[in-house]
């Protein structure tokens, strides 16, 4: 995973706020469920495609959005990106993917410096990452679980 500055901090106007587009059902619930252990009162969305992220991002203030490289119907979650950073500047916008890490970081060195997640990744590394994006106190985990 890319280390990363956290700039996204609890918004005045509510809760934090994620947003997970993957078409992957089961995963999603799983990332959801393991995300709440690192913020119980955070808030989720959750899309399928591309274009139900980008109707999200433009109705909804999130503090992370995690988005999943490949998406039913041959959409590119890369095609997000840029949209959901201009939609969500506070926000940490990051790559979640299987094929690994450098093909991600090929893949998004052409759309800016962002977080990558290689799968398969443990709980660890969500809990990780979602503490360092939403600037959480408390220790890092070392569990090291795979999610599935």
């Amino acid at each position: 995973m890319v280390r990363f500055r956290a700039h996204a901090s609890k918004h005045p106007d509510g809760p934090r706020r994620l947003l997970v587009v993957d078409d992957d059902d089961e995963l999603t619930e799983i990332i959801i469920r393991a995300v709440r252990l690192a913020a119980p009162d955070l808030q989720t969305d959750r899309a399928h495609s591309a274009q139900e992220g980008r109707e999200l991002v433009r109705r909804h203030r999130y503090d992370v959005v995690l988005i999943d490289q490949y998406l039913d119907g041959g959409e590119l979650g890369v095609d997000l990106v840029k949209p959901a950073k201009r939609a969500q500047p506070q926000a940490t916008v990051a790559m979640m993917s299987s094929i690994g890490v450098d093909g991600l970081l090929e893949i998004t060195r052409r759309h800016g410096s962002i977080p990558l997640i290689a799968k398969p990744f443990s709980a660890a590394v969500l809990h990780n990452f979602m503490h360092e994006a939403l600037d959480l106190p408390g220790l890092r985990v070392a569990h090291v679980a795979p999610l599935r």
